[in-house]
């Protein structure tokens, strides 16, 4: 198993960082001994330039992407397997290969933040309209 991260921005990669030391320090020994094996990897560096074709689950803070940035997610997003899960804040992935699942607050109503939960469906799939 894996966990990676990208972020492009220097200082939340630090911060990445940071909460990764302080997981190995103090949640990792606590997992069972299946969980434990996950590796997991935080890289500087842009998203886009990576295939995730073989994700289960991706998510994207959306908030502050522009539309072009969205469309191009959303060309990535579609290589994902099926059953594969996008999550994203505040903007839906504009795919129609996904469907929202989901969407909800993830924080309390004065932040105005929004979740959105996709699932990607299989070409026979149902899709509701």
């Amino acid at each position: 198993r894996e966990c990676k991260g990208m972020e492009i921005l220097t200082g939340l990669y630090e911060f990445c960082e940071d909460l990764l030391e302080k997981w190995h320090r103090e949640i990792h020994d606590q997992l069972p001994e299946e969980r434990q094996e996950t590796e997991i990897v935080f890289t500087r560096g842009d998203a886009t330039a990576l295939s995730w074709a073989d994700a289960d689950v991706a998510f994207c803070n959306s908030t502050c992407f522009s539309g072009e940035l969205m469309e191009l997610l959303a060309e990535k997003a579609n290589l994902m397997k099926d059953g594969s899960v996008f999550i994203t804040t505040t903007k839906e992935l504009p795919s129609e290969k996904y469907f929202l699942l989901e969407k909800g607050g993830i924080l309390p109503p004065i932040f105005e933040h929004r979740c959105g939960l996709c699932g990607r469906t299989s070409q026979c799939a149902y899709r509701p309209r």
